[in-house]
């Protein structure tokens, strides 16, 4: 099942000033386009129930993803992975990083890594669509989810002299990201979890291991939706602020997209500015 929704403006011949975003989950595939000339959304489609397996056909029957665009960004998502600093990183010790990191093994998948310059590391993890056709595409970057929003959030702790603590929800996971009043990226971590009270014990025990000031951060969360609304009342009485920073970076949208889609998949519409 697929919903979209498509700016009157959109011309399939008339792509290469246009970013074309993807992400791609164990659940679902999404997809963005957004031009650059006023940064704007002028397209989003959601195949639910969707896997990876089926991105390239995906590809071949849509032709308005065979375009030539500016420039087209795939992000990949799941829990297994870590940041490994430029100094320690090696190629052949990936595996040990991912394992060091997580009791799961998976033989079969592909280990990637990003490089991330505003924290001089590298993000390594399990990679399961690696082996995708994508040879359709123009101009592909492929990076992990972590990646882009490590760099997102440093963009916005930049605007803010607090220290900023970012919650992305996921259908089984989350991450929870945290740069100082500084700057500084104190955490990178994706959890597990069952229900909204294994999101908050981990939010809590990460934040004690840390040795923050709750009271003094400002949280961030994404991906809204029940998750975070049962989140939230939970860890509002030990909070002074919760925002959303919905447009710290400033897009527009076209008014055929929802509000709730603006609000919900604001990761995937920045992607192109922090890669």
């Amino acid at each position: 099942m697929a919903i979209s929704y498509k700016d009157s403006s959109l011309h399939e011949n008339n792509m290469q000033h246009s970013f074309l975003v993807f992400a791609l989950s164990n659940q679902s595939i999404k997809a963005s386009i957004i031009k650059k000339k006023d940064n704007k959304v002028v397209f989003f489609q959601e195949y639910k129930n969707f896997h990876s397996a089926d991105f390239a056909s995906i590809i071949e029957n849509e032709k308005i993803y065979q375009s030539k665009f500016l420039q087209t960004y795939l992000s990949v998502d799941n829990s297994r992975h870590t940041l490994v600093p430029k100094q320690f990183f090696s190629q052949e010790k990936q595996s040990t990083y991912l394992n060091f990191n997580s009791s799961k093994t998976t033989e079969a998948s592909t280990i990637s890594n990003d490089y991330i310059p505003t924290i001089n590391a590298f993000n390594v993890y399990e990679n399961s669509f690696a082996l995708l056709n994508t040879l359709s595409l123009h101009n592909v970057v492929i990076l992990h989810q972590n990646s882009y929003f490590i760099s997102f959030c440093h963009l916005v702790s930049k605007q803010q002299k607090v220290t900023n603590l970012f919650v992305s929800l996921h259908k089984n996971h989350f991450t929870l990201i945290v740069y100082s009043k500084d700057n500084e990226l104190l955490l990178s971590n994706s959890f597990e979890y069952v229900n909204e009270e294994d999101i908050a014990y981990h939010f809590f025990f990460s934040i004690e291991k840390l040795g923050v000031e709750i009271k003094d951060c400002h949280i961030n969360i994404y991906k809204n939706g029940q998750n975070a609304k049962k989140l939230i009342s939970i860890i509002d009485p030990f909070v002074k602020k919760i925002g959303s920073n919905h447009n710290p970076l400033k897009l527009n949208f076209s008014k055929v997209i929802p509000q709730e889609i603006i609000h919900n998949e604001y990761l995937l519409l920045t992607q192109h500015l922090c890669a």
